[in-house]
Order: structure tokens, then C-alpha cells, then sequence
């Protein structure tokens, strides 16, 4: 019975690593039909450029990380009275703080691609008893 289980595990995680190659199949298209290999070829011509912008935006990352460690570190910890009833501690986001690095990162990632600035902010105003965080 166990022998069976193993079995049918593999064939599931096998049967999803075919339907994932069936995706690349897709790619062949991109030969025959010239819009797409003018795409791929522009795609392919800007990669240097989006280099530039990746390291631009890890430089800007690390200038806000260092600053936020700083000036914002240690603010935002579970056991803050000024958080009480909060939205941070309703919306559950104590991982988004400047208390070291990988959290700082994180919280600038998630303000840039889900744009939950409100709350952060919000929390750091709280904590800071000031609304200049805002401007941060």
C-alpha cells in the first residue's frame, strides 16, 4: 500500500512536470509567427537596460534599507502600546518593519508592488507620535 502511495505521488509530480513542459511547447510557435520573434528579439536587446534598472532599483532599495534601519528600527515590535487596535495589528503585518535587513527589504518590496503604504505608514506614525514618517 505504501509502495502504491509513493507510486501514485511520482506519477502526480511527474504529471505535472509534463503539463508544465506542455507550456513550452508554446515557445516553437514563437519561430514561425514574426510578431512574436520581433518581440523576443526586442525582450532580447533590452535585457542589458533592464540589468541597469534591476541595479538601480537594489542601490535605491539599500539607500531607503539603510536609512529606515536607522531612523525607523526598532519601532515596530508586537508588544507596542501605540499599536494596540491598529491597522498593523489587525491586517496581521509585523513582518513589514525596518527592524533589520531582510524585514526593511521586504516591507519596500511590498510597498512597491502591493502598495500597502497606508498601513506601514500608518503604524509608523503611531509609533513616532508624528506624522513625518508619512513623508518617508
Amino acid at each position: 500500500f505504501e509502495l502504491l502511495l509513493v507510486v501514485q505521488q511520482d506519477s502526480v509530480m511527474a504529471t505535472q512536470v509534463l503539463m508544465a513542459l506542455r507550456v513550452v511547447r508554446g515557445l516553437r510557435l514563437c519561430r514561425h509567427i514574426q510578431a512574436f520573434r520581433l518581440i523576443l528579439r526586442a525582450t532580447g536587446e533590452m535585457a542589458p537596460v533592464f540589468g541597469q534598472l534591476g541595479s538601480l532599483l537594489v542601490v535605491l532599495f539599500y539607500i531607503f534599507i539603510a536609512v529606515g534601519d536607522q531612523v525607523f528600527g526598532g519601532k515596530i515590535r508586537l508588544d507596542n502600546p501605540d499599536l494596540v487596535g491598529s491597522t498593523m495589528q489587525f491586517n496581521d503585518y509585523w513582518s513589514m518593519t525596518f527592524n533589520d535587513f531582510p524585514s526593511s527589504f521586504w516591507t519596500l518590496w511590498s510597498i512597491m508592488i502591493i502598495n500597502n503604504f497606508n498601513f506601514i505608514t500608518d503604524a509608523y506614525s503611531l509609533t513616532n507620535h508624528s506624522s513625518w514618517p508619512c513623508l518617508y
